[in-house]
């Protein structure tokens, strides 16, 4: 306790002094608001290159090179193999951002302890100190060093996480050009051999009325192959799809390499419904005549995993009319060359 007996100088001079320290501490606490407006607009990236400036330990490490890749055609492996580092490229990149946001979260904890610790008033400051008073006043300072040093920690890791970041989406990058490439390169290989599927097959089929080039795809009228109302090959288009079997087999051989094909089998019909107790529409009807076709095109040779049959019933007319050649030209087995 200060003693009250003292001298009326000494206790103008105290007087004084309170009030030049009052006028400090009103000084500190406006510079305090405007460095937190200063944070709180500035967010993260401010405050990380604030705390960078007063930093003098060990630069961060530095990002790894970019990885260089080249825009050559890959196999199917390597492409798998891609995908997949693709893949852990993309749970990496979810971990770092994760410990992004647990640093930055840290980081606002530690700069609203930091400001916490500065307005506070100095132990012993507007009265004489006591021992205590001293002994307060160190475990201060030790707090705000530490604090100090925690943020700096914080600050470089923070930097790291980012930097590690950065170099993670450049990989991302990199590999995402590459398997675009190699897409693009497929699709031309598929285009290719495609067109060297079909030009063969023109060759091999010659001129015939029945055989149709439509787009992307060919086709044999309904009729050559089935019975009308039925899914049971004709005797005549049985021998039509193991003559269709032998071509393709003599030309599969020469699709490039890797080539991952499927040659789609699609029945279709005329707009005239049909109901019965095996084909209650259209749907069923076109669905099984190109489930025959494929069943016999493996019998022939084909191989069942480059091979596959769908139905589309009416709904995919190539005339919209209701005149019989209209009905005679939609009822028909499309065959198209495609990817899987």
């Amino acid at each position: 306790m200060h003693s009250q007996e003292s001298a009326e100088p000494q206790s103008n001079t105290t007087t004084t002094l309170a009030q030049s320290m009052g006028g400090i501490y009103l000084l500190v606490t406006v510079l305090l608001l405007f460095i937190i407006a200063l944070l709180s607009l500035g967010g993260v990236a401010y405050r990380t290159h604030l705390l960078q400036q007063s930093v003098t330990s060990a630069a961060p490490p530095k990002p790894k090179p970019p990885v260089v890749v080249q825009p050559d055609l890959v196999t199917g492996k390597e492409r798998a193999g891609l995908y997949a580092r693709l893949a852990r490229l993309g749970e990496e990149l979810a971990l770092e951002a994760s410990e992004r946001n647990r640093l930055a979260d840290r980081l606002d904890k530690l700069l609203a302890l930091q400001i916490e610790l500065a307005a506070r008033p100095t132990p012993g400051a507007e009265f004489k100190a006591e021992p205590k008073d001293g002994d307060a006043r160190a475990a201060l300072l030790r707090n705000m060093e530490e604090i100090e040093r925690e943020l700096a920690s914080v600050s470089q890791a923070l930097e790291a996480t980012e930097q590690r970041i950065s170099s993670r989406q450049v990989d991302v990058a990199g590999l995402g050009n590459r398997l675009n490439r190699a897409l693009v390169l497929k699709v031309e290989e598929l285009q290719k051999g495609r067109s060297e599927f079909f030009a063969r097959l023109r060759d091999v089929l010659g001129d015939r009325e029945d055989f149709r080039v439509e787009g992307d795809r060919f086709s044999l009228p309904s009729e050559v192959l089935f019975a009308p109302g039925s899914d049971r090959l004709r005797p005549q288009g049985l021998d039509e799809v193991r003559r269709l079997a032998a071509k393709i087999n003599g030309v599969k051989a020469e699709f490039p390499q890797g080539l991952n094909w499927v040659l789609r089998v699609s029945g279709h019909t005329d707009a005239r419904p049909i109901a019965n107790t095996r084909f209650p529409s259209n749907w069923e009807l076109s669905t099984l005549r190109a489930v025959t076709v494929v069943k016999e095109l493996i019998a022939a040779g084909i191989p069942p995993e480059h091979v596959a049959a769908a139905g589309f019933g009416e709904f995919q007319p190539l005339v919209v009319d209701e005149t019989e050649a209209a009905y005679a030209r939609n009822r028909r087995i499309e065959f198209r060359l495609d990817q899987r």
